[in-house]
């Protein structure tokens, strides 16, 4: 009976370890979100979805010859590294 109650504990506390591990590895830290948000790899990466953003509105506004030119702000999410583009 004592080394089933060890087992358990030892169980229990092997589950609680994964477990941790496991959300830690599904839901990083934002400092380390952060730190990929800012790596070179990720910068020139959004750097290039801004500028196909801009030739697609120039497009848009080369195509539609009574459209006013337009007025395009970029949001970026800085925790992820992610942009969008509203036009004004």
């Amino acid at each position: 009976m004592r080394s089933l109650r060890r087992w358990a504990g030892d169980t229990a506390g092997l589950l609680l370890v994964f477990t941790v591990v496991g959300l830690a590895r599904l839901f990083p830290p934002k400092w380390k979100l952060r730190r990929i948000a800012v790596s070179a790899e990720v910068r020139a990466e959004r750097e290039a979805a801004e500028r196909k953003l801009l030739a697609r509105v120039r497009e848009i506004e080369a195509g539609v010859p009574w459209l006013r030119p337009l007025d395009v702000v970029i949001h970026r999410w800085a925790l992820y590294g992610q942009a969008y583009c509203t036009v004004v």
